[in-house]
């Protein structure tokens, strides 16, 4: 056994064993092909699995399913809620869970995860809108984290077994596109630096604790933990306070990208700002996440009337010519009435298979040249 310094992480036979598969990409070259998409009008349509757990930790061969079932091309990306994962699955799932994500990296696929931490404040994984309300002002963030606080406690609990996952994958070579702290300048998640509720008067952590929550996240997974291979994707979300008030800083972001539910296929000129300002990092851009907005979500009634992935594809190839470029957009999985995935939508063949597109065949082809 191979016990990793200040964690009390322990790697097991089972982990040893996949570390022996082949993954034909590092983090280089990952960011190298990102780098090449985001300069260019090519882009990866990915795919959020959904956050049910019915199928234990089967969620990759479930999804990629979903997409043979309708003859579909597989995506070349998949994304996952790993914080409510680690407080939902046992350990031989969570096991299966990384095993299939090394598999489908030895095939080409590229992973990509996020968290949904609870709300330190209600550490009740039974309900599932814990990681919603506020966690307060200054003293409850600077509370958070410490892990000697009661809310420090519970939330670096949460971290260290999102970090014991993330292990799994960094062990076999796996690199993981992290998106942690995702939609930050919102109001609706505990960590968002908005603390106030829908008809009440903004009020807004200052920013420097923004920055702190971050790089805390970042020193716990890289030093406590020695996660090498994780690739860190800065998110906020369209149209609320602007998204570079929580800007950590250019040495702790790889990627930056917005989460994005239009109302419409126009691309406004919020979202163009938004682009512009996080552009000016200079690193490569991407959409975290992406679905229509509010008023096209009632699938079960007509979805052709709706919104379907056609609707989509002319939307980012209009993007394409206004020079609004991005290496990826991921699909946020379908719930309850909202189907919003690809798979849910009408025309997914023809998205999938559109010439901008790279889908896993395509990436694969890429990475065995590269």
């Amino acid at each position: 056994m191979v016990l990793y310094p200040k964690s009390g992480y322990v790697r097991t036979k089972n982990e040893r064993e996949i570390q022996m598969k082949k993954i034909p990409y590092n983090k280089e070259s990952l960011m190298k092909l990102v780098k090449e998409l985001y300069a260019g009008d090519d882009f990866i349509v990915a795919q959020q699995m959904s956050e049910t757990y019915s199928d234990g930790g089967h969620k990759v061969t479930t999804e990629l399913g979903w997409f043979d079932n309708i003859g579909a091309k597989r995506p070349a990306m998949l994304g996952f809620d790993i914080a409510h994962a680690v407080n939902e699955y046992g350990e031989a799932d969570l096991d299966v869970l990384a095993g299939e994500f090394i598999d489908y990296a030895a095939d080409g696929g590229i992973v990509t995860l996020c968290g949904h931490f609870r709300n330190p404040h209600l550490p009740n994984p039974d309900d599932k809108t814990y990681y919603r309300g506020h966690l307060g002002m200054e003293d409850e963030w600077e509370a958070v984290m410490n892990p000697e606080t009661p809310t420090g406690k519970v939330f670096k609990d949460d971290l260290d077994k999102v970090c014991r996952f993330m292990k799994k994958l960094d062990d076999a070579g796996v690199p993981v596109l992290w998106r942690p702290l995702h939609e930050m300048n919102g109001n609706w998640f505990w960590f968002c630096v908005g603390q106030y509720d829908w008809g009440q008067d903004p009020l807004y952590i200052p920013k420097e604790y923004a920055e702190r929550m971050w790089r805390y996240i970042y020193k716990v997974c890289t030093e406590e933990f020695g996660l090498k291979h994780l690739i860190w994707v800065f998110s906020p979300n369209v149209g609320c306070k602007e998204g570079m008030y929580c800007y950590p800083g250019d040495d702790v972001v790889d990627i930056v990208a917005f989460d994005w539910y239009p109302g419409s296929t126009e691309i406004s000129d919020s979202v163009k700002n938004d682009y512009k300002n996080l552009c000016e990092t200079g690193k490569p851009f991407a959409i975290g996440e992406f679905g229509p907005g509010n008023n096209r979500t009632d699938y079960a009634v007509s979805p052709e009337d709706k919104f379907n992935n056609l609707d989509a594809l002319g939307m980012f190839r209009d993007m394409n010519s206004q020079n609004v470029r991005f290496a990826w957009v991921m699909f946020w999985s379908s719930w309850a009435q909202v189907k919003i995935s690809v798979h849910n939508m009408k025309h997914a063949d023809e998205l999938m298979n559109a010439p901008e597109v790279y889908n896993l065949d395509r990436v694969k082809d890429y990475f065995d040249k590269h």
